[in-house]
């Protein structure tokens, strides 16, 4: 079956259904009966293991607070992939000045969200975030996209496999005359 990719760079009947808009993205992306879209998005982006993309869960994207007064998260769409990695999907239009705070927070809430009271350390997995923006976020790099996670500065070491990944995609800087979702290499 052939895959369908969406270039969120150009309007499609922008005046009706704009892409970018969290609605839509949400349509287009977070059917609970059709991931097929989702998991093409993904595999493109985030090349994990392929067992990963053999279930994928779209989840509650609430991150309730712990105790009254909490801020609660909302994520754009919350995914769970076979192996119990959990993605947060975002997309971005407005560069708000605490926009990256909130990306690491949803990240943070994310992960610690896995385990409860009494629960071992052991049973936390993987929590990756992909952000889409659709406006220049990281200036200092010509790359439209960019991966982060913990690691030792000094000597590029990765801290833990279970450690946040930050994924962010610049639609401002794909040039025209590439494919918005190739050339994109390991997280590994």
């Amino acid at each position: 079956m052939p895959v369908l990719f969406i270039d969120m760079r150009v309007p499609i009947m922008a005046d009706i259904l704009p892409p970018k808009s969290d609605e839509v993205f949400k349509m287009l992306f977070g059917d609970e009966q059709d991931t097929e879209i989702l998991i093409a998005f993904l595999k493109a982006v985030l090349p994990l293991p392929g067992d990963d993309y053999d279930e994928i869960t779209i989840m509650n994207p609430f991150l309730p607070g712990e105790v009254l007064g909490d801020k609660i998260g909302i994520l754009d769409l919350r995914v769970k992939t076979k192996t119990g990695k959990q993605i947060d999907v975002e997309i971005q239009v407005a560069n708000h000045i605490a926009f990256k705070a909130r990306i690491l927070y949803y990240l943070t809430r994310l992960f610690t969200s896995q385990i409860a009271e009494g629960e071992d350390y052991s049973a936390l997995k993987s929590t990756i975030g992909v952000v889409i923006t659709d406006f220049v976020c990281i200036a200092d790099s010509a790359d439209y996209h960019n991966v982060y996670c913990f690691c030792d500065c000094r000597r590029a070491r990765y801290l833990s496999p279970f450690c946040a990944i930050f994924v962010i995609i610049q639609f401002k800087k794909i040039p025209q005359n590439v494919s918005p979702l190739c050339g994109i290499g390991s997280l590994q």
